[in-house]
């Protein structure tokens, strides 16, 4: 009798085993093309790479970076495989049965230099997080990881899941002005290789006054003069900076107050997706 040969129901023509990506149709929703020209591409050239492909390690490692204001760690195998796969269906579900409002849709930024407001990338946001099992399960996993930062009790702000692909842009910016925020950034496309660029660019800002308060310059309605605001620009110019690779299931968490910007891959093919998590500390907030 013949070997029955093994059934394959793939949703695209990758077929790399253990894609977080297989049978979501995410490749297909999320970037208005067919799974063979983006995720198809994609996986196809980084199958058969030996070096330069990043690969997330089983277990979680952490290495913190020094800055001269604020903290910041990064975290290698943050998210364990199945929660991953579980995450990257989830968006999908989003997209296709998900709440009014819960699609994906084009968020904007200012650039602080000329103070004029464009679309940045596309953006889902995650409303109501801790009422769907799943999301809690992967922001108490990424409030686990970011407790380090924390005096007292962590506590959740928002949630959302950006993508950039190459023509997209990503601006200068500061997640919160008040004390106590901490952002957590978690990237979880499958696989990335170094030269697709797209890494996350930290400004370890020098001035004191300049972290703290960097809103006042950042926002079209400004407190600040012109000339303010130039030295504002010449000071980030100056200050040195930290370009973090957006590695497959790498978590990157610093204080909310820390400049920062998301550059967009330099390849076509290549898909930075990262979900964003905004939490605070509590012992900074007034008792409710």
């Amino acid at each position: 009798m013949a070997e029955k040969e093994e059934e394959v129901d793939p949703c695209c023509e990758c077929q790399i085993h253990g894609c977080p990506f297989v049978n979501t149709g995410i490749c297909e929703y999320a970037f208005d093309h067919c799974a063979v020209e983006i995720m198809g591409g994609h996986l196809k050239k980084t199958k058969d790479i030996s070096s330069g492909s990043y690969r997330t390690p089983d277990v979680p490692v952490s290495r913190d970076i020094p800055l001269r204001f604020g903290k910041l760690r990064i975290i290698d195998g943050a998210v364990n495989q199945t929660l991953w796969k579980r995450w990257t269906e989830f968006l999908e579900w989003s997209k296709t049965n998900g709440k009014s409002g819960q699609g994906w849709s084009l968020d904007t930024q200012v650039d602080f230099q000329t103070g004029k407001t464009a679309v940045e990338n596309a953006v889902l946001h995650h409303d109501d997080p801790l009422d769907n099992d799943l999301q809690t399960e992967l922001f108490e996993s990424i409030m686990d990881h970011a407790a380090f930062l924390a005096k007292g009790e962590i506590r959740f702000l928002r949630g959302y899941t950006n993508y950039y692909v190459q023509t997209d842009q990503g601006y200068i910016h500061q997640d919160e002005a008040n004390v106590g925020g901490i952002s957590a950034v978690w990237y979880c496309h499958p696989d990335w290789h170094l030269n697709w660029g797209g890494e996350l660019v930290i400004y370890d800002v020098q001035d004191e006054a300049m972290f703290y308060h960097a809103d006042r310059y950042l926002h079209e309605d400004n407190i600040v003069g012109a000339e303010d605001r130039q030295r504002f620009y010449d000071h980030v110019l100056s200050s040195p900076m930290h370009a973090i690779t957006p590695a497959a299931n790498r978590l990157v968490i610093f204080d909310s107050h820390v400049l920062h910007a998301a550059r967009p891959p330099q390849s076509a093919e290549a898909l930075r997706l990262s979900t964003a998590v905004k939490l605070y500390d509590s012992s900074y907030m007034p008792d409710e």
